[in-house]
């Protein structure tokens, strides 16, 4: 231990030594996430067994609220694009 920060061997050794440790407990952390995303994706249903399933699952209001307000966006866009509508400023020449 007296030798780190001494021993220019020693000290890229430990660098060398932790950034591999570093990068396979990277590595084992990633793969144990992709595994379990592939089991949770693997154990959901493709879809609605029925129709009646995914009408029940369709919510109309909530579709009507956000094709509302996209289309409020759109209107303040096309308000924006088309640039200041007010008074002129009379200091301005």
């Amino acid at each position: 231990m007296k030798k780190i920060g001494h021993d220019p061997f020693i000290d890229w050794a430990l660098i060398v030594g932790v950034s591999f440790a570093l990068a396979v407990i990277c590595v084992a952390v990633g793969a144990y996430v992709y595994a379990d995303s592939e089991t949770r994706l693997s154990s959901v249903s493709t879809g609605p067994a029925t129709s009646a399933d995914a009408e029940a699952r369709f919510d109309v209001h909530k579709l009507s609220s956000v094709v509302t307000a996209f289309d409020v966006r759109a209107a303040e866009r096309l308000q924006f694009e088309k640039g200041y509508a007010g008074p002129s400023d009379p200091s301005l020449p």
